[in-house]
């Protein structure tokens, strides 16, 4: 399964990477790359648990890719997981400094010395703020399958970020 997912993860981006140099050449293209910290609001204030993730997007007129690495810290146990995600990236607005997305998602969870596989969907939106600052929020759906280490099935796990970034 885990060969599966891999594979899975590099056509996505090799078919958004072919789309985005057929959709633009040269100077056509806008694009621009953001390093940000998001977290889970819900699991940090409601149950005080630690979720924190660090996060690298690339950003084109019509499509975007990142990676994210996540550490979450329950009080019986902790985990890191780390994922990439690609789709379409549009705007509704002339000056175009907010961008809605839509995409795909696949990583790994490494919980207890075990790696477990996870696939999903994500939606958010992202403003730009000025030239460098960028604030967004996300809700993801994932098919977690980490649930193997107490002999449970997989499950959908929902998700919502806000996050917090600069533009390079």
């Amino acid at each position: 399964m885990k060969k599966y997912i891999i594979v899975f993860i590099i056509c996505s981006l090799c078919v958004v990477n072919t789309y985005g140099q057929k959709w633009f050449n040269g100077k056509e293209m806008q694009k621009f790359s953001s390093i940000s910290i998001s977290t889970d609001p819900n699991e940090n204030f409601k149950s005080s648990r630690k979720n924190i993730a660090i996060e690298y997007e690339r950003s084109y007129e019509k499509y975007y890719a990142r990676i994210e690495a996540r550490y979450v810290d329950h009080s019986e146990y902790s985990y890191t997981d780390v994922s990439l995600g690609a789709g379409i990236h549009f705007s509704f607005f002339k000056h175009k400094r907010d961008a809605f997305y839509l995409g795909i998602r696949a990583g790994a969870i490494y919980r207890k010395s075990n790696i477990y596989e996870t696939v999903g969907i994500e939606a958010g939106i992202n403003w730009r703020l000025g030239k460098k600052m960028i604030i967004g929020v996300r809700t993801t759906v994932d098919n977690r399958t980490d649930m193997k280490l107490w002999n449970a099935p997989s499950k959908f796990v929902n998700s919502n970020y806000i996050k917090l970034g600069i533009v390079l």
